[in-house]
C-alpha cells in the first residue's frame, strides 16, 4: 500500500546545500506554537523547540572543504488540559565534504549519524539512527541547478527522497530557490541591513520515547514507543543584520498537515521514498495537536563566502 505523507528538512544545512554566499556557522533558536486545539477535544497544547547548530567549514584546497557541525534540538509538547507532557531531543554530528570540480559544477556529501530518543533509562542502538546525503550543483547563467538525495534510518522505516531544484538570482534584489520536495523560498533585499521573503519548509522525522508513556492507559509489556514527527510551516521571515556578521532571524507562520503521532516500535512502513509510504499498514495513530500558528527567533552567526 502508498501513501502520501509529508516531507523533511535537514536540520540546520540549508546554507551549505544551496550553496549560497554565506555560511550561517552557529545558529540558536527559540520556536513556539502555543494554545494549539486538538481535534474532537476541548484540550489546549503547547509546542516549543529550544536548539542549537554550529559548523566548522575547513578549506583544504580550491577544489575541496571538509566540513564538521553538530546540531542538538529539545523539544517539547504540553497538554494544558490533561499535564501530559512529551519531550523528545535530537543531536547530531554533521561530517562533509565538499569537491568543486570546476567553476560550473560541484557536489556535497555528509554523513549524518544522530541519537534520537529523550534519554530516558539510557541509550542503546535503538536510539541511534544514521543519514547520509549528497547534492550536486550546477550552474548555467543565473541559475544554479541542484540534484541529489537524502537517506536515513528512520524508526518507522529507512527513507529516501530523491532532490531536484534550484537556485535562481532573478535580479540584484529578488532570489528564488526551490529543493523538492522539501523547501521553497522567495527573498527580497530590503537595504544593506534586511532581507525579507516567504518560505515553506518541510520536516518529517522520528524519536524513540522509551519508557514515557500515558500513566492513565494500559500498554502490553512489549510495548515501547516512538515519536512520527510530520511538521511543515508556511511562514513570514526576515533577516536583520545587527552587525556584518550577527543576524536577527523573525519567523511567524502556520503549519500545514502537522502531525505528531505516536507508535509502538514494531509498527513499521515498508519503506518510505520521498513524500510517499510504501506498505504502511500502522493503525491510524491520533495526533497530539492540529495545525497552528508558530512564531520563531533565532540569533545567527553569518559569514560572507
Amino acid at each position: 500500500m502508498m501513501k502520501v505523507l509529508t516531507l523533511f528538512t535537514f536540520f540546520g544545512l540549508s546554507s551549505v546545500l544551496w550553496g549560497q554566499n554565506f555560511i550561517d556557522l552557529v545558529n540558536v533558536y527559540w520556536r513556539t506554537s502555543p494554545r494549539n486545539s486538538k481535534l474532537g477535544t476541548n484540550e489546549s497544547v503547547n509546542f516549543n523547540t529550544y536548539a542549537f547548530d554550529a559548523k566548522v567549514p575547513i578549506v583544504l584546497s580550491k577544489k575541496s572543504t571538509l566540513i564538521f557541525g553538530l546540531d542538538v534540538a529539545n523539544n517539547n509538547i504540553n497538554n494544558t488540559i490533561t499535564n501530559e507532557s512529551w519531550i523528545f531531543s535530537s543531536t547530531m554530528l554533521q561530517l562533509g565534504y565538499e569537491l568543486k570540480c570546476n567553476d560550473h559544477f560541484k557536489t556535497i556529501f555528509m554523513v549524518l549519524p544522530k541519537l534520537a530518543t529523550n534519554f530516558t533509562g539510557g541509550i542503546d542502538s535503538k536510539d541511534f539512527q544514521i543519514g547520509a546525503t549528497a547534492l550536486s550543483t550546477m550552474k548555467r547563467g543565473d541559475i544554479d541547478w541542484r540534484f541529489g538525495f537524502y537517506v536515513n534510518t528512520d524508526l518507522f522505516s529507512v527513507m529516501v527522497v530523491p532532490l531536484l531544484g534550484f537556485n535562481w538570482k532573478l535580479n540584484e534584489k529578488w532570489r528564488w530557490k526551490l529543493l523538492l520536495p522539501v523547501n521553497l523560498e522567495l527573498t527580497r533585499i530590503m537595504n544593506k541591513k534586511w532581507i525579507a521573503g516567504l518560505l515553506f519548509v518541510g520536516s518529517n522525522a522520528s524519536y524513540r520515547l522509551r519508557q514515557q508513556l500515558n500513566p492513565n492507559t494500559i500498554y502490553p509489556n512489549s510495548y515501547q514507543p516512538y515519536m512520527d514527527k510530520a511538521d511543515n510551516n508556511a511562514w513570514l521571515f526576515s533577516d536583520i543584520y545587527i552587525t556584518k556578521n550577527l543576524v536577527l532571524n523573525l519567523k511567524a507562520g502556520h503549519s500545514v498537515f502537522r502531525k505528531y503521532r505516536i507508535y509502538d516500535e514494531q509498527d513499521k512502513l515498508g519503506l518510505k521514498i520521498g513524500p510517499l509510504n510504501v506498505g504502511d499498514d500502522r493503525f491510524d495513530s491520533p495526533t497530539l495537536m492540529d495545525d497552528g500558528w508558530s512564531f520563531e527567533t533565532r540569533f545567527i552567526f553569518r559569514l560572507p563566502l
